[in-house]
């Protein structure tokens, strides 16, 4: 806990931390050091933002204050919580000699309040944002650039902040570097790829857990080193991959890349690599393909076949008229007569018919042909319609009369 003591001097409203001891706060934890002086906990501000922020104006309107100085910048960003209530102060002063923060900056453009400010050192690209805000900047000591990560960047200015795609780190990511990336994540809307020099895994996981906690999605992280060992790409890859899982709402995702140097040295290899993967690919393809293709073919040819031997049997059945009564053939009572019949109706379907195989146990139960072209019934069926498992037929060379040992 600290003491913040509040003083009144030269129609100014000081704010600063006090190290003495107090030794008798009263009901309000304040101590009363002088009649122009006050003294109250850090944790009683902040618990009670409004109670002292009602206190503080109606001492500035007794007083006409129109000032404020404060000590430091992380005072100041409480003090500009509790002048709220406070209208009628409109200039800012900051004793510290240290660069002005971003936060304590957001808040006097985000409270409409201070139209002055005085400071020992403000970077560029505030300075640009107090003047859009109508506020007077007065610095001790103007800094262009607070980081090595500012200067790399060009982020000079604002508008260069707010719509830089790309930045770059190099090996060293300071305090300060890091003060400064996140206060451009919080203004920059447009990033999109961060760039890494010198590939450092510690590097790469502080700059994407800032990314992570500001919000930030949809980000690339390009590495330029030449990674060669072997236990270092390990840890990226595993480090990609929790990216993906566990942080997969985030689309934040780490590539490799490679210079033209080291592509140019490895290009055979990679060719290679490259080459093998491709026909790996393509002979899967063709495998897969082709497989099926043949177990496509095959079961539409064998229900093509089911289909064709049910035709053939229905051919075969007797006709019957309206009433399911059999209609009399000429000689249905001999059976030599009755095979005659059914071979001339399979004759009418087809002419080259000159038997039928059947076997008993199995499914092998179709009439037999025979043609002058052994080829002919290999890619066609009974119908004489193509078909790549073709029909069962005689060999043209042998004798449909008398038993042969033709082959």
């Amino acid at each position: 806990m600290k003491k913040i003591a509040v003083l009144i001097k030269d129609n100014s409203l000081f704010f600063k931390y006090r190290t003495k001891k107090i030794t008798e706060p009263n009901l309000l934890n304040t101590n009363v050091i002088s009649n122009n002086e006050l003294v109250f906990s850090d944790e009683y501000i902040i618990e009670n933002k409004k109670i002292v922020g009602l206190f503080i104006a109606d001492l500035v309107r007794e007083q006409e204050v129109k000032t404020i100085i404060v000590s430091n910048n992380e005072l100041a960003l409480l003090v500009m919580d509790i002048l709220d209530k406070v209208d009628t102060i409109d200039t800012l002063r900051i004793e510290e000699d240290d660069n002005l923060t971003y936060a304590l900056c957001e808040k006097i453009v985000n409270g409409k309040k201070i139209k002055k400010l005085e400071c020992f050192s403000i970077a560029q690209f505030m300075l640009e944002l107090l003047d859009k805000n109508d506020v007077k900047v007065d610095s001790r000591n103007e800094v262009l650039f607070t980081s090595k990560f500012m200067a790399e960047n060009d982020l000079l200015s604002y508008s260069k902040m707010y719509y830089k795609t790309s930045i770059n780190f190099g090996a060293i990511i300071t305090d300060e570097d890091l003060e400064d990336f996140k206060n451009f994540c919080n203004i920059n809307k447009y990033l999109r790829s961060v760039h890494f020099d010198k590939v450092s895994l510690s590097n790469i996981k502080l700059i994407v857990n800032t990314l992570k906690d500001l919000h930030k999605r949809n980000i690339v992280i390009l590495l330029h080193e030449d990674v060669e060992d072997l236990d270092e790409i390990a840890d990226l890859k595993a480090y990609s991959k929790e990216l993906k899982t566990k942080f997969k709402k985030d689309k934040i995702k780490i590539q490799l890349a490679y210079s033209e140097d080291y592509i140019d040295k490895n290009y055979a290899s990679q060719v290679t690599f490259t080459t093998l993967k491709i026909c790996a690919v393509l002979i899967f393809a063709i495998v897969a393909v082709s497989l099926g293709f043949v177990i496509y073919n095959d079961y539409s040819s064998n229900k093509k076949n089911m289909e064709m031997q049910e035709d053939i049997k229905a051919l075969l059945e007797p006709k019957v008229d309206e009433e399911g009564i059999p209609v009399a053939e000429e000689a249905t009572d001999e059976e030599g007569r009755k095979i005659i019949n059914s071979y001339n109706k399979l004759l009418e379907v087809n002419s080259d018919t000159v038997g039928w195989l059947k076997v008993k146990g199995t499914n092998i139960d179709y009439p037999v042909v025979k043609t002058t072209d052994d080829l002919y019934y290999l890619k066609r069926n009974f119908y004489k319609d193509k078909d790549a498992n073709g029909w069962v037929f005689m060999d043209y060379r042998n004798s449909i009369d008398e038993l042969d040992d033709i082959q």
